[in-house]
């Protein structure tokens, strides 16, 4: 799988079951917890927020209509968020636990 990153977001990918969609994560670093935000119009019923390791091992997924995921158990460190939809995944981002 090929991914394309800016400033730790997944701008670009050569993988079929990989697009690119806009979406704010905040704050970053984070300590305790972080918000994911949507544009406008999407409709984020079916969509995950999964969050990896530095390693890329799964940690959690959970329905991206929350309002806030806790992180606060997570040692500090280095993490991603994949914004997923079924097996596809629209975006991802890393982010900073302190």
């Amino acid at each position: 799988m090929l991914f394309k990153w800016n400033g730790g977001s997944l701008v670009d990918a050569t993988e079929p079951n990989v697009s690119v969609l806009e979406w704010e994560q905040f704050p970053n670093p984070a300590k305790d917890w972080f918000k994911v935000r949507f544009p406008a119009g999407t409709n984020d019923s079916d969509l995950n927020i999964v969050l990896y390791d530095q390693a890329h091992h799964f940690i959690s997924a959970n329905p991206a209509s929350i309002a806030m995921v806790d992180v606060h158990t997570l040692p500090a460190g280095i993490y991603y968020t994949a914004i997923r939809r079924g097996q596809k995944v629209l975006g991802m981002k890393q982010w900073v636990k302190i």
